[in-house]
């Protein structure tokens, strides 16, 4: 038996000596210092490096036509204009030249080709190999890397969930001036995840980031203000950072501030204004701006009344999973079908005094008709099947 063997770590792509028998148990990496199995290597690992070589990157891409052509399905998607398509067309042209570029060490191709493995891009979603490459580039320097090993560590994605560790990657991005970081350390303080929950210091993380234009930050600290959470409750300004998270495009603010504007929560009421603000979220895939939408359309607030439309949008609410919109969608049919059977009944009910009043045989057979129409109506309201 050899006396020592090549491992690779799995998290940073490092490749050391270590002895047989501790080959698939924990070990610390000397490189990125984290405690996981070892993967044994049948020849040297072709791990990724420090340094800053761009003219591979740049060499290499220049090649990208010659790499492997995308899928049929894919060019043909991407042809047709369809967002997801392209990405995923330019991910699958770009993968060998960014693959070479990151394992000859440019950082920013480490980060590339992790956010690829993140995303899955052009290769299969895998969150280890993201971290892997992640770790890489963290340990290169790229702040983005390291807001996005913070947010795996979170979500317990490629790793098990570990919220300090998570905040620890996140602060390190954040000191480094990474405004998503500054904003999700935020959130972590606000939650009280992996660390003591702290208003305060939540506030001055998002306004860091807000600061430095980030929407969701921007959105945050309107919700934050509103709550009086770490700083004295203010509704006017919490609706001016709310507004400048919206026409900034972030969708769920354009839904939050549509709310703003039907509750008249810290500004005037305004239906028509709610319903731009809803509309505008609801169109970009935001479910309770849909179903929001629909409420407005069924009570006639801000637009003129109209029950189709209301059921189309909590159709599309229900479809994409909002619960709520299901069961106001089950309301509004109920009392449509209330109407419907109370109008059948008051017809058959005026027909019937006609008939009385006048020997009419047309008016009672009219009555007749009516009010077992309605009565059948309501029996089958009654009787059928409750899913």
């Amino acid at each position: 038996m050899p006396e020592k063997v090549r491992v690779l770590c799995p998290f940073c792509g490092a490749s050391v000596w270590a002895r047989p028998e501790h080959i698939e148990k924990p070990l610390r990496c000397p490189r990125c210092k984290e405690v996981n199995r070892m993967e044994a290597l049948t020849e040297a690992a072709p791990a990724p490096q420090g340094g800053s070589n761009r003219a591979a990157h740049t060499s290499a891409a220049s090649a990208a036509a010659s790499g492997d052509p995308p899928a049929e399905a894919v060019r043909k998607a991407a042809e047709a204009g369809d967002a997801h398509a392209l990405n995923e067309q330019f991910a699958i042209a770009m993968r060998e030249p960014v693959r070479e570029a990151a394992e000859a060490g440019v950082p920013h191709a480490m980060f590339d080709l992790g956010a690829m493995y993140d995303k899955g891009l052009g290769v299969p979603q895998d969150y280890r190999e993201a971290m892997r490459w992640y770790y890489a580039a963290a340990h290169a320097g790229d702040a983005r890397a390291m807001q996005n090993l913070g947010v795996l560590y979170a979500k317990g994605q490629g790793i098990g969930q570990d919220d300090r560790e998570a905040v620890r990657w996140l602060r390190k991005a954040a000191e480094a001036g990474n405004a998503d970081a500054m904003n999700n350390l935020g959130g972590m303080y606000a939650d009280g995840r992996g660390m003591a929950q702290d208003d305060r210091e939540a506030m001055r993380w998002y306004r860091k980031a807000a600061e430095a234009g980030n929407a969701d930050a921007m959105r945050n600290m309107g919700f934050m203000y509103a709550a009086g959470r770490g700083v004295a409750r203010d509704d006017r300004e919490g609706v001016r950072w709310v507004r400048k998270a919206a026409e900034a495009g972030n969708v769920a603010a354009q839904a939050m501030l549509g709310g703003l504007y039907a509750a008249g929560a810290g500004v005037a009421r305004d239906d028509r204004e709610a319903v731009r603000w809803f509309r505008k979220a609801a169109e970009a895939g935001n479910t309770p701006a849909m179903n929001y939408l629909g409420v407005m359309y069924a009570d006639g607030r801000g637009v003129a009344q109209d029950g189709r439309e209301a059921v189309r949008w909590y159709r599309k609410a229900a479809e994409a999973g909002n619960v709520d919109a299901v069961r106001l969608m089950a309301e509004f049919d109920a009392a449509v079908d209330r109407r419907r059977r109370m109008l059948t009944l008051f017809i058959g009910m005026v027909f019937g005094v006609a008939g009385l009043l006048t020997s009419s045989r047309i008016c009672w057979g009219l009555a007749v008709l009516a009010l077992g129409l309605g009565t059948w109506r309501t029996l089958l309201r009654i009787f059928r099947p409750r899913s």
